[in-house]
């Protein structure tokens, strides 16, 4: 189930695509202005958002740390955990579902980066100072055992590291420099490793912790002009980091597996319509309706698959890379209308596509949706003898 939250002038909103569709009109978590959210999901499919609300105070501008549950039935009960000071233009909260019960992370005066825990239903929260130093751009995460990891900046820009691991005192390691402009990212794979991506004036920057201390590691020069990266890790070494590119406004994603470096992947440009299908005599005929197809190298092994029109048909798709792929097919190469997708998955798997029958006969065309100028071929729906 997708879980996804966000602001609006008037407050903070939240929808789920739990019965089949995101709804038409999403629910209200909280009135207000609010900002730096962070969104989890306990085991029971529960949602939790974490927000920071501006008060005017005795002392001065300040702020609330706030935490939203849901009921399950559309309703949400919004209790307050902490004060701090008035939330900075790199606001950031995190709330991490941790073993040893929920952990809510945020940045006061700048300059500090404070945890509250509770521990159990009904007991109260417990601050602790976790770094003097740091105190925007708070992000985090958990990692497979179910320790919180937290990634965040100081005032000069630095970016830092802290994690709690087992029982033992949370531990600040630094991670890299020249941070400005956005919150940090950071994710932990499920071998251990920590993944962190922040926004420098040269663009995107990127470390990680592989060989013992976090080191930099150079990135695509796509990513000059990203902004607000967000990193994730996946099976197999890979990592993603999905940025909007302040030049042309795209969304974009990089990926880095064991088996190349980091690779810049832009949003597919629209064709604006037309395109038509493939002409000319069909490069292939259907043998049957078990169809097969194979990707390795960022290609596909065959640029022609066969369908019988009217049968029921599958696609037998082996990624063998550890980047995401699918086989998409749609009508023609201006890639507007779909006649089946479902979505990209990171290798090596291989997943057997059901798609429905197509009735009528033609030649169409099929891509990988996140390598649509590379990875594409012609699909051909013929009516076979016999």
């Amino acid at each position: 189930v997708h879980h996804v939250a966000w602001t609006t002038p008037d407050g903070v909103l939240y929808s789920s695509n739990a019965e089949g569709e995101f709804a038409e009109e999403p629910e209200v978590v909280a009135e207000g202005e609010a900002v730096g959210l962070s969104i989890a999901v306990d085991p029971d499919g529960v949602p939790m958002i974490t927000l920071q609300t501006s008060e005017d105070a005795a002392e001065g501008p300040a702020s609330l740390v706030r935490l939203a549950t849901s009921d399950g039935e559309g309703a949400w009960s919004v209790e307050t955990v902490a004060e701090a000071s008035a939330p900075e233009e790199l606001a950031g909260t995190a709330i991490l579902l941790t073993s040893a019960g929920p952990i809510v992370a945020y940045g006061s005066d700048g300059e500090t980066v404070m945890t509250i825990q509770r521990g159990g239903e009904g007991a109260p929260w417990v601050s602790e100072t976790i770094d003097l130093d740091g105190g925007v751009g708070v992000s985090g995460t958990v990692d497979a055992d179910g320790n919180p990891h937290l990634a965040y900046l100081t005032a000069a820009g630095d970016v830092k590291h802290a994690h709690a691991l087992g029982t033992e005192p949370w531990e600040v390691s630094d991670v890299g420099s020249g941070a400005t402009g956005s919150a940090a990212s950071i994710a932990v794979d499920a071998e251990g490793i920590h993944h962190v991506a922040w926004q420098t004036d040269q663009g995107l920057a990127y470390a990680t912790n592989a060989e013992g201390d976090f080191a930099e590691e150079e990135l695509p020069a796509s990513t000059a002009e990203g902004v607000r990266p967000r990193v994730g890790a996946g099976p197999e070494g890979a990592v993603y980091l999905a940025f909007r590119d302040e030049g042309d406004t795209e969304v974009q994603m990089a990926v880095r597996s064991e088996d190349e470096p980091l690779l810049a992947v832009p949003t597919p440009e629209e064709t604006g319509g037309g395109g038509g299908a493939p002409t000319g005599p069909p490069p292939c005929q259907p043998e049957g309706t078990e169809l097969s197809i194979s990707a390795q190298n960022l290609a596909f092994d065959t640029d022609c698959l066969a369908a019988p029109a009217g049968e029921p048909f599958t696609i037998e798709f082996n990624n063998q890379d550890t980047v995401p792929h699918n086989v998409a097919i749609y009508t023609d190469e201006s890639a507007t209308e779909v006649l089946f997708q479902e979505p990209p998955f990171p290798g090596p798997e291989t997943v057997t596509y059901e798609p429905d029958p197509i009735e009528e006969e033609g030649n169409f065309f099929f891509r990988c949706d996140v390598h649509p100028t590379t990875m594409t071929g012609t699909f051909v729906v013929a009516t076979t003898g016999g």
